[in-house]
């Protein structure tokens, strides 16, 4: 089959039966433009005989060839004009293929169809699921590396983040709004860094505004109405959103403010009695140098969310200052514990929610102590439980409802509850699992307090009713990751909604609550949809993946259905396209 115009063999033995012809440079120079030139006319002539469906066909349905006086002429080589034909050819290659850019081929169509057979064919879409297919992102069968093509239309908003150093673990600062619902979102972050040095890391304070929907990214240009998979009444908030497109070309925005923190932060908590109104924004800190700090980072959070005021504030201060006063920049480093506690690292920490400002924290030596905020501003161990020999503490989690009650859990699986008014042994004791109980979360939703979620070394997650301890056996369990759980934590908008972090480098969404429907999914999902999605538990409503060595995800408890992740690689703002399913 002809595609147009082509050279044969340059050399006269090759080409039987083919006129050769002997002339000098520029006199095949004029015969190769003119031929080029009826070629070109020859290209724009079938152009405007294009039928409707893209192809050009003669009457009876082939492409139409050159007529004899186009026979092709053949060059004899030679060392002398060799060079200036190699260029012509080239040049005149090129015109030919602009000539033709626009013209399509039922046969080349075919053709590229059959070499995709020959050579295995193009690569389908495909969910991949660490479950099955094994390999986690950047370790790829082979050892070569992996990377995951993530699909706008299954985001209702997401944006990668990248600071200088990892951050390990991190917690959301709440602000002086109620909850944010409509576009451009915002947030305040605070992170902890695992710098190479202990003396080069930070207490990152992040302020990330400008948060548009990833619709608008330029991944998605091109995908209709139809093919948008979310709610019914979110194109009518894409007509409000749409101005935002102009700031920063509808990327986000980040500012932030760094405080020197020694040593790597092992866990990161804001107080959640935190007043933005009042300024003050306590967090503790758990170092590996072995103690806790609590810090008060409302300077820093005024000074990048209102810095007008902020900066009035600071003028009269340096005012003060310079008129011989007492004015005085607060610092915000509040209290350190001391040394006669904690006498190793630890990860075990958490504030109450029902006490004002008290906290507790555990290590790995398995010492546990409660802190509570004294009259000139510091904290004091009110409580404590020192047991040589016992098992690292890996998570704490106050009671919800009750002041004195909060969980620990230890390496080896066991799960123990514990009143602070007696802290000499624990009142309750039971194996959640064989392997060590790396997370846990108390349910905040007071219809719900008696829910307890824990996330064990061996990928198993298990959902607990604490008025059924005597007989200790799960309600429920996940089974779906295949490596160490990282973070589990129930949505503050809905009870029965729980997000798993997994260091297979997946973030998972579950709703307790629900029964699969395999044909509503397939309608929405459409063609990503195939059998092997079946395999999916019933309750999983999104499966979030592509992080390196995630270690924390948490909801946003002003932004409904926006969950946050950090992993190696930097940070994971993500909202789900079915979001609004998952907070009702």
């Amino acid at each position: 089959m002809k595609r147009g115009a082509k050279r044969t063999s340059r050399d006269g033995e090759d080409a039987p039966g083919a006129r050769i012809r002997t002339k000098d440079a520029k006199e095949m120079l004029k015969e190769e433009e003119a031929l080029r030139q009826r070629e070109l006319e020859e290209a724009k002539r079938q152009v405007e005989l294009e039928d409707d469906d893209g192809s050009w066909e003669d009457d009876e349905g082939d492409v139409e060839d050159f007529e004899d006086d186009d026979e092709e002429e053949i060059i004899e080589a030679s060392d002398e004009n060799d060079d200036e034909y190699a260029e012509f050819q080239k040049e005149s290659s090129a015109h030919i293929t602009k000539g033709l850019k626009s013209i399509s081929f039922k046969e080349a169509g075919q053709a590229d169809s059959d070499d995709d057979d020959e050579t295995g064919g193009a690569a389908a879409v495909s969910v991949w699921r660490g479950d099955i297919d094994g390999a986690t992102v950047g370790e790829a069968e082979g050892g070569e590396p992996m990377k995951l093509e993530f699909s706008n239309k299954a985001y209702d908003a997401f944006f990668q983040l990248r600071t200088e150093y990892p951050c390990l673990s991190f917690d959301v600062v709440k602000d002086n709004k109620e909850n944010h619902t409509k576009y451009p979102l915002s947030t305040v972050l605070v992170c902890g860094t695992q710098a190479d040095e202990q003396a080069r890391n930070e207490l990152l304070v992040l302020y990330v505004t400008n948060m548009c929907r990833t619709k608008y990214d330029v991944a998605s240009d091109n995908d209709s109405e139809e093919d948008y998979i979310g709610e019914e009444d979110d194109s009518e908030e894409d007509e409000d959103d749409a101005v935002d497109e102009d700031v920063n070309d509808g990327e986000p925005v980040v500012h932030h403010r760094a405080i020197k923190h020694y040593g790597t932060a092992n866990r990161v908590r804001c107080c959640p009695q935190n007043n933005p109104a009042s300024g003050s924004q306590l967090v503790a800190v758990w170092s590996d140098a072995g103690h806790v700090q609590v810090f008060d980072i409302g300077s820093e959070v005024r000074a990048l969310t209102d810095f007008s005021n902020w900066s009035k504030e600071q003028a009269q201060v340096w005012k003060q200052q310079s008129d011989g006063g007492q004015g005085k920049k607060a610092q915000p480093l509040k209290f350190c514990t001391p040394s006669t506690s904690h006498k190793t690292e630890g990860y075990g920490l958490d504030w109450s929610s029902v006490q004002t400002n008290v906290f507790a924290s555990g290590d790995c030596a398995g010492s546990l102590f409660v802190w509570q905020p004294t009259d000139d501003g510091r904290w004091k161990s009110v409580a404590s439980s020192i047991a040589p020999g016992a098992m690292s503490i890996e998570e704490i989690q106050w009671s919800p409802t009750q002041a004195d009650v909060l969980i620990t859990t230890r390496a080896g699986g066991a799960v123990e509850v514990w009143d602070t008014r007696d802290m000499r042994a624990c009142k309750i004791s039971f194996q959640a699992d064989s392997s060590d109980i790396n997370v846990a979360d108390w349910n905040r939703a007071r219809q719900a307090s008696h829910l307890l979620v824990t996330g064990a070394e061996s990928g198993a997650v298990s959902v607990w009713d604490l008025r059924r301890i005597a007989t200790p056996e799960p309600i429920q369990r996940i089974a779906l990751h295949k490596k160490a759980i990282t973070s589990v934590e129930f949505a503050p908008h809905n009870e029965s909604v729980l997000s798993v972090l997994s260091d297979d480098g997946c973030c998972t969404l579950w709703d307790l609550s629900l029964e699969r429907d395999v044909n509503e999914e397939q309608e929405a999902v459409g063609e990503l949809f195939s059998g092997r999605l079946k395999e999916y538990p019933d309750q999983l409503m999104f499966h979030h993946q592509g992080l390196v060595h995630p270690k924390e995800a948490h909801w946003h408890m002003q932004v409904p259905g926006l969950v946050v992740t950090t992993d190696y690689e930097g940070l994971h703002l993500f909202r789900p396209i079915n979001w609004k399913s998952l907070m009702r």
